[in-house]
């Protein structure tokens, strides 16, 4: 009889092992998706990244475009040479903006210069921030076009309240800077930081002792957190990722701080940064565009639920004066019945050869529209 309780005890431990290797194996799996955030060490060139980095954008590193030609545009096969070819439009913004995954060829700046017959320089970067496009737009003074287009993409909102964005799954470097909104309603910039080898070591281990103005601080209010012992505590900790809410609620994992009233403030942020572009380049003689590139899965909610991620930041920035171009509406009645992913690689990735074909119509049909642009 003495044996009962040490046999249930056995059990219990035997019991808790299995949940926490069950968890720990759950918790390495939740890691390749971003869930937890890994300490990424990857310092053999740190010096060499320092050296060659962009010092206000983070990157590009200025010795590593080999997809730029030399006035810093994605290369246009239709009008390669800029120094030939004057440029009549430019374009600012992310990998959607560039038109990642597909050739020179295809992007849809270079199909845009087609029928424009003119060159677009197009000086969009993968994984950039409205914040970085504006600051890249804010650099360049050599940029000669006469109309601008930034680029907008839902999740954007995300990264312009990010420092570091190996806190997002970026692993390589991902210091960048950042804009705020100080007590006088204005956007503020909070320079890219400036580490040397060991702070950076530090800051990678503890990037809350270094960033200060950064909404995804681990065991903050996105819910980001290492997988430590115990793993069953961390995965139940998972549960308040934002990544994982947006799962669990079937929408797109930026969905909620498209919310005007979001902690983060991403969109209030997102709507200075939006309207400073769009000011900057008034003053500079231009003639801005902004546009909304809806990605798949923005297409995809949109068709189920009626209603744009995004709606209130058009809406706002209409009442702002400013009235952005929603690719949207048009992708959805070219599509028809067709499934939103069929424009795209995959439904997570970006407009394959037939979308960047449709969006530069879709641009090109609006400057016309406009007459933004001369055409011959």
């Amino acid at each position: 009889m003495k044996k009962k309780p040490l046999i249930y005890l056995i059990l219990v431990a035997g019991l808790c092992c299995f949940i926490e290797l069950a968890s720990f194996l759950t918790g390495k799996f939740l890691e390749t998706k971003g869930v937890f955030y890994i300490e990424q060490q990857d310092l053999h060139d740190y010096a060499q990244y320092l050296k060659a980095r962009d010092p206000v954008m983070g990157w590009p590193a200025k010795n590593d475009l080999l997809w730029y030609d030399k006035s810093g545009s994605r290369i246009i096969p239709s009008y390669p040479d800029p120094d030939k070819f004057k440029s009549c439009v430019s374009t600012y913004g992310d990998s959607y903006t560039f038109g990642d995954e597909v050739d020179h060829e295809h992007a849809w700046s270079n199909i845009l210069s087609q029928l424009l017959k003119c060159r677009v320089a197009n000086y969009g970067v993968g994984g950039y921030g409205t914040d970085q496009a504006f600051l890249r737009f804010q650099e360049n003074l050599y940029d000669e076009a006469k109309v601008v287009l930034l680029g907008f993409l839902s999740e954007n909102i995300t990264r312009n309240v990010n420092q570091f964005r190996n806190l997002l799954g970026y692993t390589r470097y991902g210091l960048k800077p950042r804009f705020i909104v100080n007590r006088e309603g204005m956007i503020e910039l909070i320079p890219l930081p400036i580490l040397s080898r060991e702070e950076y070591i530090n800051l990678v281990k503890q990037p809350n002792a270094y960033l200060t103005h950064e909404f995804f601080l681990l065991d903050g209010p996105s819910g980001i957190t290492k997988l430590r012992f115990p793993f069953t505590l961390s995965i139940l900790r998972s549960l308040t990722n934002y990544q994982m809410k947006a799962n669990l609620l079937g929408r797109p994992h930026f969905a909620e701080f498209c919310d005007e009233n979001h902690p983060s403030g991403g969109f209030i942020v997102t709507e200075k940064i939006i309207t400073s572009f769009y000011d900057l380049a008034i003053k500079r003689g231009k003639k801005p565009v902004i546009i909304f590139f809806p990605s798949c899965r923005d297409l995809e909610y949109f068709k189920k639920n009626q209603r744009w991620l995004f709606q209130k930041l058009l809406d706002r920035l209409n009442d702002d004066g400013i009235y952005p171009l929603n690719l949207g509406p048009a992708m959805i009645a070219y599509l028809k019945d067709r499934n939103p992913c069929s424009i795209c690689y995959t439904c997570s990735t970006h407009y394959n050869e037939e979308g960047n074909s449709l969006v530069a119509k879709l641009i090109y049909n609006y400057l016309k529209c406009h007459e933004l642009i001369r055409f011959h």
